[in-house]
């Protein structure tokens, strides 16, 4: 459910994150609020911190913590070893139909049983 919700949120949310670099040159205002003095003007200031930390906390982090996490479960590895005994149990049932029983015996109880 969380990360339902995280997903969902997650475009509107960087987006919004993003805009506050983009500010109109001419005015030296934000294009997404005319209120608000561009903090691309004052780097020291605390709306550029804070949209800097932002810029790292969603659109970068969010990601990047998303693969960390698959691959610290190691997600890609046990895909490959679930796509490997498919396949291989599929070459059995393929073998089980086109040899004798015996030889399917034989392979089943050295291999597991299938199907």
């Amino acid at each position: 459910c969380h990360l339902f919700l995280l997903f969902l949120y997650y475009p509107s949310v960087s987006i919004m994150t993003l805009h506050s670099f983009r500010c109109d040159d001419k005015l030296e205002v934000l294009t997404s609020d005319y209120r608000e003095r561009c903090p691309l003007l004052d780097t020291g200031g605390f709306i550029f911190q804070w949209a800097v930390a932002f810029t790292f906390i969603y659109p970068v982090g969010i990601p990047l913590s998303m693969y960390l996490m698959l691959r610290w479960y190691k997600v890609p590895e046990i895909a490959t070893l679930k796509l490997n005994k498919v396949l291989v149990r599929n070459l059995i049932l393929l073998f089980k139909k086109k040899t004798t029983t015996r030889e399917s015996e034989v392979l089943s109880q050295m291999v597991g049983d299938v199907a």
